[in-house]
């Protein structure tokens, strides 16, 4: 017991030593490290006293078991279905990028209304989302809806089980959530799942994850790298027991992990031989599972704002100094346009400008300042006929009717035909491939982005994104010049997106002034705006507030320069249609690039 006592002295020393980290109040917004040890009870001073709980291990000195994975087979697994469900519980499809659809469970709170924050659950290598069920019931008690799932080849979920996948089966199951509405969603994954969390964050915007024991590297390639944690700037809690399942050199990297990873983040080191979800359960299990819930809990007790983007991070995704640290006129900014996923967006630096106008309409007034603290990309034109045609078909089940997300015409707004449904899947008509989608739905716009890892634009950062620090009535100056305007060929025919180039706005956004009116997030309040007085809420939140959208539209005469202008505000209900509506998508830094 001396030698053992002694061993683990020694590797706390170290490990003080090689972080630099002390001990600290539990808090998402700072790093720490937090050793706890029933052999050093000095140090587990830092969390508050652990419950009894009944350890797996017996009394006397342990022997460590042997942790070997279990051989891959190479049989498919064929899906299986539960015969019964509780209430509570749905059965759903999580649709991957390469075809399989994988078994999950989601789990509704029976409170109401539910929190608009939901967590995802993956599970461990050679195990089931029923490891996670325990902890799952907890946090629906909560309130907090909750996704678990199987991996392909696992559970019920049909496949071979493969390492390489992990990251995208974690996507499919982030965007399914995205579908059904939930923007805020927190990852947890025990090992393998674990490292799927930390691969899907390369991409997904997600607000939180934890890592239980989740390794970089699985045996199929580096699926995270270190660019990747350098990146990774969401909150995070990372657990491992100091003698894991799986070896000394495992724990060691797992160390070297959490130093490369990005603030903030908490690093909990336990001992015993416990391994990913065998933290909830042994001797410090209901500690373990006490963080995690506080954890997510801490993301409902106020608006979450993201973690300030720093210069490092600007520089870690390659943007320049100036996107975070501001801008204070139009003329120092130079556009940076990239693609994501084949669709151009254009990166709209920090700073501040005057929203509103208060020579225009009532509903633009009073006039009051709107700081960015951080950059964020909008999409550089509104979304084209040919784009939506991809979320259609990316559905879990083939879309026959489109008509929730969008309208198809009728006799008092007659829509020119955008798509045909040919073949089992939906096209757009040759005339219209990279014409904006017209007659879209807020609850469509909002889906699509959704779907697409991005979401809509508050109202805020669409005038942001077209004024800019001049506060410019019109995105290309003070002075309406008709030839910058979007104006329609024929009736119900938009140009093809970006026919205006003169128009573009400061940051280089195409179509703000006419085209279409363009959807925002925002519920419809007076002025001034605040994103945390609860305008900006889910449709699972509020289904039935008009919603905001700008930028007119492109049939307005040339007699309504106020209606083009970048200030003015229109709204109406999210299941709402009229051939002249449109929308763009946004994207916060660091989620989904």
């Amino acid at each position: 017991m001396f030698a053992h006592q002694r061993k683990l002295f020694i590797t706390i020393i170290l490990l003080f030593l090689f972080t630099g980290c002390s001990k600290r109040d539990a808090s998402v917004n700072e790093a720490q490290v937090i050793l706890v040890s029933s052999s050093t009870p000095e140090l587990a001073t830092t969390l508050p006293p652990t419950p009894t709980a009944t350890s797996v291990h017996p009394s006397s000195t342990p022997v460590p078991p042997t942790y070997t994975p279990l051989p891959v087979t190479n049989t498919p697994k064929p899906t299986a279905t539960p015969t019964t469900l509780p209430e509570d519980l749905e059965l759903v499809n999580l649709k991957t990028q390469d075809g399989f659809n994988l078994v999950g469970y989601l789990h509704q709170p029976k409170t109401s209304p539910a929190h608009p924050i939901a967590v995802l659950l993956a599970h461990e290598y050679y195990s089931s989302h029923q490891s996670w069920e325990t902890f799952a019931d907890r946090l629906v008690e909560a309130g907090f809806p909750t996704l678990t799932f199987d991996f392909r080849g696992h559970g019920d979920s049909p496949g071979t089980k493969d390492f390489s996948s992990v990251g995208n089966d974690v996507k499919a199951a982030i965007r399914y959530l995205n579908q059904q509405g939930f923007k805020k969603i927190i990852c947890m994954g025990a090992s393998m799942g674990g490292t799927g969390c930390m691969a899907a964050a390369k991409e997904m915007e997600l607000i939180g994850l934890v890592n239980l024991s989740g390794p970089q590297d699985l045996g199929a390639g580096r699926l995270v790298t270190r660019q990747d944690l350098e990146n990774l700037t969401i909150p995070k809690i990372f657990m491992i027991a100091e003698e894991d399942q799986a070896g000394t050199d495992f724990v060691t990297d797992f160390i070297e992990m959490v130093e490369t990873t990005a603030e903030p983040k908490e690093f909990y080191l336990y001992p015993g031989y416990a391994h990913a979800s065998g933290l909830l359960f042994e001797d410090n299990g209901e500690e373990v599972q006490e963080i995690l819930l506080n954890f997510v809990k801490g993301f409902s007790q106020s608006p979450q704002e993201q973690p300030a983007v720093t210069t490092i991070d600007c520089q870690a995704a390659g943007l320049p100094e100036k996107a975070c640290t501001g801008v204070s006129t139009n003329d120092e900014w130079t556009p940076i346009i990239r693609e994501f996923d084949s669709i151009p967006m254009t990166l709209v630096p920090a700073g501040c400008f005057i929203m509103g106008y208060d020579e225009n309409l009532p509903e633009e007034q009073p006039v009051h300042e709107i700081c960015f603290e951080q950059p964020f990309w909008i999409d550089l034109t509104e979304v084209t006929v040919a784009q939506f045609a991809q979320f259609l078909n990316g559905q879990v089940e083939p879309v026959e009717n489109y008509t929730y997300w969008l309208d198809p015409g009728n006799s008092v707004f007659p829509t020119a035909k955008q798509l045909i449904f040919q073949g089992n899947q939906w096209i757009p008509m040759p005339a219209r491939v990279n014409h904006a989608l017209e007659s879209v739905r807020w609850v469509g716009a909002d889906a699509y982005c959704a779907w697409r890892s991005a979401r809509l634009p508050t109202e805020a950062e669409w005038e942001y994104s077209a004024r800019g620090p001049d506060s410019l009535l019109y995105p290309w100056g003070d002075e309406f010049i008709r030839d910058n305007v979007v104006r329609w060929l024929s009736r119900n025919i938009v140009p093809e997106v970006g026919s205006k180039p003169r128009g573009a706005s400061w940051v280089g956004a195409l179509d703000m002034s006419s085209s279409l009116f363009e959807w925002t997030s925002s519920t419809y309040q007076p002025y001034p705006y605040n994103a945390f007085d609860g305008r900006e809420v889910s449709i699972l939140e509020d289904e039935t507030s008009h919603r905001v959208f700008r930028g007119s539209a492109w049939y307005h005469p040339d007699g309504m320069h106020d209606n083009v202008s970048a200030t003015a505000r229109f709204s109406a209900p999210p299941g709402y249609a009229a051939w002249y509506y449109g929308f763009r998508c946004a994207q916060s830094i660091g989620t989904g690039g």
